[in-house]
């Protein structure tokens, strides 16, 4: 949604809801349903809108689909969605119901995932009208050998394409890396005399592989990628620099030759204004150059990331909450695991991204609202005048689910807490929302 609108990661909430607002207009002619999308779209991108309150998960749906549909009626439209083994359960139901609801537009869904997501969820995908399943089994030795051929030099010796094919074992990540390792140590000359040397002395698991061609970079251009992957799958030269403790363009250079050695790719479009915009080639990659990282030394990166997101777009910082909970989490459970003491600050950041992500989630994903506010109550101790305001949350996104007897519970644990605090204001809200459940 927001690439189709052009909202940027760092526009402020004016120019967001102007981008919105426009591209609603451009796809949907009749001003009240414009703005019935427009208010169940804000969410998405950060922005609170007062008349989506209490809306129900199914009517958003409906008006995400109509998004959708409103864009494919104008030129045929293809949605790529990576990994989805790892998507919350609400993303999956979204996916659903648009297979389910949406007919007579030139749309296609395509989702990547692991068999662990019929492990999860077995019935899905199955049955529903207008899918389809395809399983994809590792590659023969046959298609290994043209993987290969395409991207090693004409001239190799054949024998070492059935070398690299028995090592991969059907992987085509791995027959790829292991390739590009074989570059990194011999300096491109993988048809050498000593590749056969090379192979001997080779890894034999994927993390092994991606752990071998990391050490083969000198030490700038692995402490980039480690920084780099602090940050994330996706990450910006700046971010880069404040995590290093380094200038801009010196970072820009060694992205740059990260990404000739294929470790890092550059976006062709940014989503930060102004700043250039990598992805790391695999996730794996990422994964193990984050896990080369010292725990400690993680703790200010994770730190330093966040101030970063948060100076990004402070007026929809709602839109990065749950990465500011993210990078703020992790410093303070690294820390707490260390046996460091101090950590009130940190503490307190974490519960106020874990709050504000939760009732950003609500209107999204109840599910996710509510695992925020279980774990702002693990960090919060009894007879703090913060939790409250927490379980009052918590109580919202358990009615919302239709778990109207926990809610109730909820709504009079809140109750009692605010008056404990002597927040009559606070206490007379509770109640109101205790009794509106009711009626």
């Amino acid at each position: 949604m927001k690439a189709e609108a052009g909202i940027l990661e760092s526009d402020d909430a004016r120019t967001a809801r102007g981008k919105l607002s426009a591209s609603i207009a451009a796809l949907v002619e009749e001003p009240g349903e414009a703005e019935w999308v427009g208010s169940r779209l804000a969410p998405l991108i950060g922005l609170a809108d007062t008349n989506a309150d209490g809306v129900e998960q199914m009517e958003s749906f409906s008006a995400w689909r109509l998004f959708l549909e409103a864009i494919a009626s104008q030129r045929p439209l293809v949605i790529a969605i990576e990994d989805l083994h790892w998507a919350q359960a609400a993303m999956i139901d979204f996916i659903s119901h648009v297979l389910e609801w949406s007919t007579g537009y030139p749309m296609l869904i395509l989702c990547s995932a692991r068999p662990e997501l019929l492990q999860r969820d077995p019935q899905w995908g199955g049955g529903m009208r207008n899918s389809v399943i395809v399983s994809l089994t590792p590659l023969s030795d046959d298609d290994t050998r043209t993987l290969l051929e395409s991207i090693m030099p004409r001239n190799t010796a054949p024998d070492l394409y059935e070398l690299i094919a028995e090592r991969a074992g059907g992987n085509p990540l791995f027959a790829e890396e292991f390739v590009r390792m074989l570059e990194d140590r011999s300096g491109g000359a993988v048809v050498g005399s000593d590749v056969a040397v090379l192979l001997d002395s080779s890894p034999e698991s994927l993390d092994a592989l991606i752990a071998a061609r990391l050490d083969t970079l000198d030490i700038e251009e692995k402490s980039l990628l480690q920084d780099a992957s602090v940050i994330g799958r996706v990450f910006w030269a700046t971010a880069v620099a404040e995590v290093s403790g380094s200038d801009v363009q010196s970072v820009q250079v060694g992205l740059r030759d990260l990404a000739q050695r294929e470790l890092v790719r550059r976006s062709r479009i940014s989503s930060v204004q102004g700043d250039a915009e990598y992805a790391f080639a695999h996730a794996l990659i990422r994964d193990v150059a984050y896990g080369q990282i010292p725990r400690l030394a993680r703790v200010d990166k994770h730190v330093v990331a966040a101030g970063w997101i948060e100076r990004l777009a402070i007026e929809r910082v709602a839109d990065h909450a749950e990465l500011l909970a993210h990078h703020y989490g992790q410093a303070l459970d690294l820390s707490m695991a260390a046996g460091r003491e101090g950590l009130d600050e940190l503490e307190e950041a974490t519960r106020r991204a874990l709050m504000l992500a939760g009732e950003r989630s609500i209107a999204l994903d109840v599910a996710r609202a509510t695992k925020s506010f279980d774990r702002v109550l693990e960090l919060l101790p009894e007879g703090h005048p913060d939790r409250a305001s927490a379980l009052f949350w918590k109580a919202t996104a358990a009615q919302d689910a239709g778990r109207y007897e926990e809610a109730e519970e909820l709504y009079r644990r809140s109750i009692e807490a605010f008056r404990e605090g002597g927040d009559r204001i606070g206490e007379g809200a509770t109640f109101g929302a205790l009794a509106a459940q009711w009626l």
